[in-house]
């Protein structure tokens, strides 16, 4: 039997009804006359991947795609696309850690780890020369990035060693020389 359910929330001047229709969920919102509908649909592809799509409308205005998330077999997010254009994100082999994220317009987004870290990128990097690494000698821009250091206990802690915006630091081993 196909699942449907329905919920109601009411808040001052305003209402919420929440249904779900076998993969659709529908959120929509009542007050003073005027109303929004959001619905979120999953389908699958012809490779089989779940692709979800969201679409907005309301009292004043025709409905619209917000977004549509295309997955991969393994669940992860693989591209998004919106009015404002597509985000595309690469994945270190079978893991969820994202090294790579590619928008309209902009330069892409890498990330890099350390060896054993447990998926927080050491660092963050805009590839403003286009060439897929982080180029500590070139125009790339560092957004963040940490290091391990070990603390005067001798255990190992994290420490920022960029602030936004900055050209690449040679020496970042001096974060770890800071206090």
């Amino acid at each position: 039997m196909p699942k449907i359910s329905q919920a109601l929330f009411q808040s001052d001047n305003e209402l919420w009804f929440l249904k779900v229709f076998f993969h659709n969920t529908v959120t929509e919102k009542f007050w003073d006359g005027k109303w929004t509908r959001e619905t979120r649909s999953t389908s699958y592809d012809a490779s089989g991947c779940r692709v979800e799509t969201v679409i907005a409308e309301s009292s004043d205005y025709p409905a619209v795609t917000k977004s549509v998330t295309v997955y991969d077999f393994l669940g992860r997010a693989v591209s998004v696309t919106t009015p404002q254009g597509v985000t595309s994100n690469f994945y270190d082999g079978a893991s969820d850690r994202v090294i790579r994220v590619s928008r309209t317009g902009s330069p892409d987004t890498l990330y890099e780890y350390e060896a054993g870290s447990a998926g927080v990128p050491a660092r963050t990097a805009l590839d403003v020369d286009g060439d897929g690494a982080i180029g500590r000698d070139g125009p790339d821009r560092i957004t963040s990035c940490e290091r391990s250091c070990k603390n005067s206990f001798d255990r190992a802690v994290k420490k920022k060693c960029c602030s936004s915006n900055v050209l690449w630091n040679k020496s970042d081993k001096r974060c770890c020389d800071e206090n």
